[in-house]
Formats: C-alpha cells, sequence, structure tokens
C-alpha cells in the first residue's frame, strides 16, 4: 500500500502546472459539492498548457462571493509561492476578482 501511494505521489509531482491544474479541477468537485461548477481561468482548455492570470480556477460559492483556486507543481520554496499566490489574488492589476474572494483553496504537488 505504501508503495502504491509513494508511486502516485511521485506521478502527480511529475505532472506539467497544466496537467495539475485539470487534475485539481476534476477533484475539486468531488471533495466539495459547491466546487461542481469550477471554472479553470489560468488553464488554456483547448491546449495542454497554462496561461498567465489570477486565479488559476474559481467557482461561484452559496454566498455569491468566489472561491478561487491556486494550484502550484513548484518543488522549491513552496512556501513563499504559496504565501505569494495567495497574496496575488488581492491585487487588483493582477486578480480581476480580487474585491469578490471569500476563500482560497491551495493544491500543491509536493
Amino acid at each position: 500500500m505504501a508503495t502504491k501511494r509513494m508511486q502516485l505521489a511521485q506521478s502527480v509531482r511529475a505532472l506539467s502546472g497544466a496537467d495539475f491544474h485539470e487534475l485539481c479541477d476534476r477533484l475539486m468537485p468531488l471533495l466539495n459539492s459547491e466546487y461542481k461548477r469550477i471554472q479553470p481561468y489560468g488553464r488554456l482548455t483547448s491546449a495542454a498548457k497554462d496561461r498567465k492570470g489570477q486565479p488559476d480556477s474559481y467557482v461561484m460559492g452559496a454566498s455569491g462571493r468566489f472561491i478561487a483556486f491556486q494550484y502550484t507543481t513548484k518543488q522549491s520554496a513552496t512556501s513563499k509561492k504559496l504565501e505569494d499566490d495567495v497574496l496575488v489574488l488581492a491585487d487588483a492589476q493582477k486578480c480581476r476578482i480580487h474585491d469578490c474572494i471569500e476563500k482560497v483553496v491551495i493544491c500543491c504537488a509536493s
């Protein structure tokens, strides 16, 4: 069992940013039914690559405010990367829904 878990973790860490983004977008609705209408923002659905933009994905919560999703496959300096991902959501220049976010969900491949 531990070997399978290690193989799965290794496979997830090997995913490209776009593939990890897609995996997370598919898993989120399974974890919380409120996330079933998740919308990718930072992933080009017609291509297997990410685009610049914040948040990576989002969904309208029951309160009428957004739940933002930030994903990363970065293996080093992860805490700094995650902190930056959260802070960028408050930046009006980088996040078009910055003033309507009620919650941030972070997914990290490391």
